[in-house]
């Protein structure tokens, strides 16, 4: 994934829109963007890859990105404030031939590996 490797000039716009230059075959760079907030969720003051919305949950002017990482401080269920929270959005977006898509990370467990291998 890591799409700051074929990418540059990349920032946050209107919040939630995330805009580069983005590298297309060998020599050809094409401006993209996604929109954030269609992939990324709030639960509980944290950011939440398994929904989506995240924005309509934000302290207002408290979202912000650093390098890849976007911050952001997001309501909990009780209207309280959660502590500023991150997400490294390099794990999540790659560069898909010139376009930036955003992709879920899915992790197999050791003990799942082996159950399905007869090992144990």
């Amino acid at each position: 994934m890591a799409f700051a490797l074929t990418t540059s000039d990349f920032a946050l716009q209107e919040d939630t829109l995330l805009v580069a230059w983005v590298r297309k075959g060998e020599d050809i760079w094409v401006q993209s963007r996604i929109d954030l907030n269609e992939h990324i969720g709030s639960y509980n003051g944290e950011f939440d890859v398994a929904s989506s919305g995240w924005f309509g949950w934000s302290r207002p002017g408290s979202s912000h990105l650093q390098g890849t990482v976007l911050f952001a401080q997001l309501m909990r269920p009780d209207g309280s404030w959660g502590p500023r929270t991150s997400i490294d959005l390099n794990l999540f977006i790659k560069n898909d031939n010139g376009a930036l898509k955003f992709q879920k990370l899915f992790v197999k467990s050791v003990a799942s590996d082996l159950l399905s291998s007869n090992l144990i």
